[in-house]
């Protein structure tokens, strides 16, 4: 298993190049209102893409959750105010980020 994360305290989404995601991820993303929850989302998949691959790697499954579509990898990720977490491995995994 390996852990990946990023403090976004410093960036700001205007700043954060996500023209090569897919159309469904730029979707998706265009349609969350609130400006640190849009970055948090942008660089949890940036981890993603920089360990798992492009984003036509991913299926989303009937609960909604994001799937290596190989299932070659499973991976997990949460967010927290200023810090995104990705937590990837060969078998089912899971990974909590909270600010205290």
């Amino acid at each position: 298993m390996k852990v990946y994360y990023c403090d976004i305290s410093d960036l700001n989404i205007k700043n954060v190049d996500y023209d090569s995601f897919s159309l469904e991820r730029k979707e998706y993303v265009g349609s969350i209102n609130d400006e640190k929850r849009k970055l948090q989302s942008v660089l949890v998949w940036m981890l993603l893409r920089r360990v798992l691959g492009d984003d036509n790697n991913f299926v989303r499954a009937e609960n909604g959750a994001w799937l290596d579509k190989y299932g070659e990898k499973f991976f997990s990720i949460s967010h927290s105010d200023n810090f995104v977490v990705v937590a990837v491995g060969d078998k089912q995994i899971g990974v909590d980020v909270e600010m205290i």
